[in-house]
């Protein structure tokens, strides 16, 4: 489960340039998320599944996914083997290119490379943004927005998708994030599903069709995840009990705790946490 250890105002301002090789933890997807920051994912061993807005699919070793900042999206692997390198960074590093992120496939795979003869320019460019930002020399920070520019150039000239069908989106995408926000300011109070229609100033019906319709689970399951996801990192970081955690993150009794926290990671609190040290 992905521990999300920045409070709102930093999910929703965009982070600047990470670039990092994450090692899975084997313990299946993380808790869906979203933030400002674009990132690209490059599988580097095994395979990871990914939900991406409405798209579920099982990204393997040498493929690229793309998410555009802002979307909802979710990954995680079953195995300790498996690994990828991320880069996270401001979209505004890609200059004009921007709004053409929409049009780039989510998904593209090393087959597909390979087969447009562009899978070694790409795996090349995707090394050294790593070595770049490993080594931090002289003018780096200029370098790797060079070679962002000419990896979205790439993807935009051999894996492009149908710009119109995923702007239909981008209306409800925008009521869905303005909830998730909600949720991430307001987690340990609280919080019913008309206290969300009236910050989106919609009716309760239409934010509980519109926010499981794009991501993919009902408003509560995901304010569930969400408190759950924090109690996790409330007790990594401080090593307070778990009622104290759970009474932090919005839960008002144990047991209510207890129930949720096994529908959400399979375990017992104390089963999680015993396989985690």
């Amino acid at each position: 489960m992905h521990s999300a250890k920045e409070e709102i105002k930093q999910e929703k301002s965009s982070r600047d340039l990470s670039i990092r090789l994450h090692a899975s933890q084997g313990k299946g997807l993380w808790f869906k998320h979203w933030h400002r920051s674009v990132e690209i994912c490059q599988v580097r061993a095994e395979e990871y599944q990914f939900i991406v807005g409405k798209q579920r699919f099982v990204a393997k070793k040498g493929d690229i996914v793309l998410v555009p900042g802002g979307q909802l999206h979710q990954l995680g692997s079953h195995t300790t083997a498996a690994n990828m390198l991320i880069c996270q960074f401001n979209e505004k590093l890609l200059c004009n290119l921007v709004n053409d992120l929409y049009c780039i496939k989510t998904h593209i795979t090393l087959q597909q490379m390979q087969q447009l003869g562009v899978a070694d320019e790409i795996g090349a460019l995707m090394d050294r943004l790593q070595e770049e930002f490993l080594q931090q020399q002289a003018e780096y920070r200029s370098l790797i927005q060079a070679d962002l520019i000419r990896l979205c150039c790439l993807f935009l000239r051999y894996f492009k998708t149908d710009l119109q069908r995923e702007k239909k989106d981008m209306g409800r995408l925008s009521v869905v994030q303005t909830i998730c926000s909600y949720i991430a300011q307001n987690y340990a109070n609280d919080i019913s599903l008309k206290d969300l229609a009236e910050a989106t100033n919609y009716s309760c019906s239409y934010i509980s069709s519109i926010f499981s319709g794009v991501a993919g689970v009902p408003v509560k399951e995901y304010l569930e995840n969400y408190r759950i996801n924090k109690v996790i990192t409330c007790i990594h970081e401080t090593g307070c009990s778990y009622s104290a955690a759970a009474a932090k993150c919005g839960f008002n009794s144990i047991r209510t705790f207890n129930n949720a926290f096994k529908r959400v990671t399979g375990k017992t609190p104390s089963e999680y946490f015993d396989s985690t040290n």
